[in-house]
This record gives C-alpha cells, sequence and structure tokens, in this order.
C-alpha cells in the first residue's frame, strides 16, 4: 500500500513538473490590439492635424507614444525653403496642440533681447574681464548652431528626392496590411534613398514594420519584420 501511494505521487510529480515548461511558455503573449490603447485621435487625422499647426512645413516623421502616462503624437516637420525643423506635440485624445517649438524659441529668442535692452550698460560692465570666456562660450554656440545647419541640410535634400508623400506612404502601409493601426512612420535616409519606415499594429496584435520606397512607393523586401522592443 505504502509503495502504491509512494509510485503514484511520484508520478504526479513527473506529470507536474513536465507542464510546468508549457504553462511558463502560455503565460507569456504579444501585444495585441485589445491591450494596445487606441487612441482618441486616429493616426490619418493627427497627420492632417500636424500639417495644420504648421503651415508652410512638410511633415517628415508622426509617431504616436506614451509621455507620462499620456498619449501624445509627435511630429517633426521642415521648411522646404530654408530646411528648418520644428516639432509639434499633439494631444492624442483631444487633437489639441500641446507645443509648437517654433513658438517657444521665438518666445524665447524675443524675451532674452528684451531683456538685455533692460541690462543695457550694467550687463557690459558684468562680463568686463571675461571676454575669452565669452568667446568660447559664442564659438561652441556657433558650432552646435553649424552642425543643426547641415543636418537641416541634409535632411532638405533627402525630403527633395522624395516623390512619395508621408500621407501616401502611410495609404500604402494600410492597404498592404489590413487591419493594421499605425503606430509611427519617418523619412528616412538609408543609403543615400529617401525611404519611410513605418511602425504598426497588425490584425494578429504583432508589432511589426515595413518600409516603403519613398520615390516608387514599393514596400522593400523586410516587409513585415517584427518591430524590435
Amino acid at each position: 500500500m505504502k509503495r502504491t501511494l509512494i509510485v503514484t505521487l511520484s508520478l504526479g510529480l513527473i506529470l507536474l513538473l513536465a507542464g510546468l515548461p508549457a504553462m511558463a511558455e502560455t503565460s507569456t503573449t504579444p501585444a495585441t490590439v485589445a491591450s494596445f490603447a487606441i487612441p482618441g485621435i486616429p493616426f490619418d487625422q493627427a497627420v492632417t492635424l500636424a500639417k495644420a499647426a504648421a503651415p508652410g512645413y512638410t511633415l517628415m516623421s508622426l509617431s504616436l507614444e506614451d509621455e507620462n502616462g499620456a498619449l501624445v503624437y509627435l511630429a517633426e516637420l521642415i521648411s522646404q525653403t530654408d530646411g528648418t525643423k520644428i516639432e509639434v506635440t499633439l494631444d492624442a485624445s483631444s487633437g489639441q496642440t500641446i507645443t509648437n517649438n517654433a513658438a517657444g524659441e521665438n518666445a524665447t529668442e524675443n524675451g532674452n533681447e528684451t531683456a538685455d535692452e533692460q541690462n543695457g550698460d550694467e550687463s557690459n560692465v558684468e562680463y568686463v574681464g571675461s571676454d575669452n570666456g565669452q568667446d568660447q562660450g559664442e564659438n561652441e554656440a556657433a558650432d552646435e548652431q553649424n552642425g543643426e545647419t547641415a543636418d537641416d541640410t541634409a535632411d532638405a535634400a533627402l525630403l527633395a528626392k522624395a516623390v512619395v508623400t508621408l500621407t501616401q506612404a502611410e495609404e500604402i502601409v494600410l492597404n498592404t496590411n489590413a487591419g493594421a493601426t499605425l503606430t509611427g512612420i519617418q523619412l528616412e535616409d538609408e543609403n543615400g534613398a529617401p525611404v519611410y519606415s513605418a511602425t504598426f499594429i497588425d490584425a494578429n496584435g504583432q508589432q511589426s514594420e515595413v518600409k516603403v520606397d519613398a520615390v516608387t512607393g514599393a514596400i522593400l523586401p523586410q516587409d513585415n519584420q517584427t518591430a524590435e522592443n
């Protein structure tokens, strides 16, 4: 009787241990559409709102982000006339423009100019004897500005090569991936060629990535690769 009980318990323990890997495997599941927080403002509407927030600029990228627990759309736009870039943040629930860095920068510059005028001669006296340090700071600022200008120029040149717009690339991605929910798309330089890289949640709940040739509109071979977390 005791031997039978021991054999029974041992067999049960073996079956339990054998089932543990399967239990552990089923406990981890990929992100699904049901668990993905779909914003109140759909991606295509966010594209329209981002463009409206920066007249005269062309949209280069748009992505859905979690910012301190709130969903927002981050947009980067560029001027085709001088290559300057601005960033716009949209509330993904209401579509309201939260920040527009172009307006912020202008306000800061105006504020600094006013402060300089108010300080007048007093400001000049304060910096007497520190010309070398001031010159170094000005040189560093100039170098940084030159770097930003070079980046803007490169992005403007890349945009000039693109025949397909971001909106058209969005439509291509959705038409070739039925049931997909876009979470981001941006124009990138890939070996000197303009390419749109798009991330989305597909109909099966997988987070995926696809690239679109910005000249021909063709889906590139790395279509539907699972995006890295």
